[in-house]
């Protein structure tokens, strides 16, 4: 038996359309970066990160994700700079990056 949890004073009826999301697994305390940040890399996964003003590629071990958002088990830790976007134009091993 599933038993929502709905917010107070909503009533739901018949027919409506509702969208459902289930947590099977919950971690707490760990870090985690956006989907869109995270690309295939040499049969891994990597993200583009800045290092002393530079793009670099990151290889990590992931873990569980969601639909916007990946646990990073290794290859980041608290406080990395990763580049949200790694389909930018002309981003390459090495490129200055200006941060904003």
């Amino acid at each position: 038996v599933i038993e929502p949890r709905l917010p107070a004073g909503l009533t739901i009826y018949p027919g409506y359309l509702l969208t459902v999301r289930f947590t099977l697994e919950r971690e707490e305390n760990v870090l985690l970066v956006p989907k869109a940040a995270v690309f295939a890399y040499e049969g891994g996964k990597a993200v583009w990160v800045v290092k002393k003003g530079k793009a670099q590629i990151q290889q990590l071990e992931t873990g569980l994700e969601t639909d916007r958002e990946v646990l990073i088990k290794k290859g980041l830790e608290e406080g990395d700079l990763v580049i949200a976007d790694p389909r930018q134009p002309g981003l390459r091993e090495g490129k200055r990056i200006k941060q904003k």
